[in-house]
């Protein structure tokens, strides 16, 4: 985690590589780099625009090289159960508003489910190498840990 992210409501893992296909080759040229796990926060799946919508999957709220990455099945599956749970959450307290479900007890309630929110405790999904053909580019540049620029406001 970044410092830039101490303060975002973290409430899913992602534990893939980097797979970002090539712009200019067809197949599976490109660019795949290992990374570490990193969490997903809550604010990543909130609408900043609409009340109440949330998403989870490939439509959330992140930047092209990160969409690369948290795309994936693992990481749609944990963002769902997050965003599930936060309805029912809210759905229980009674709430008109995502936004005023306790995320303490959002976070509670995932790990009841057995979800681990430690990116410590996941391993990564990845070759331990990476791979980027030379004659492609990188989309921008990517510097580790990750920070994840979510398009919301912090929840």
């Amino acid at each position: 985690m970044t410092e830039s992210l101490k303060y975002d409501v973290l409430v899913a893992v992602a534990t893939c590589q980097i797979d970002f296909h090539s712009l200019t080759k067809a197949g599976n040229s490109g660019w795949r780099q290992r990374l570490e796990p990193y969490n997903i926060p809550f604010r990543c799946l909130v609408s900043k625009d609409f009340a109440n919508l949330m998403m989870a999957g490939k439509c959330i709220s992140v930047d092209q090289v990160v969409h690369s990455s948290s795309r994936m099945t693992p990481t749609c599956v944990a963002m769902g159960q997050a965003v599930g749970s936060a309805a029912a959450l809210a759905t229980e307290l009674r709430t008109d508003n995502i936004r005023k479900v306790p995320m303490e007890t959002l976070r509670a309630a995932l790990t009841a489910d057995g979800m681990e929110l430690n990116p410590a405790k996941h391993r990564a999904f990845a070759p331990d190498n990476s791979d980027f053909d030379e004659d492609d580019e990188a989309p921008v540049s990517c510097e580790f840990p990750i920070d994840i620029p979510c398009q919301g406001k912090a929840s």
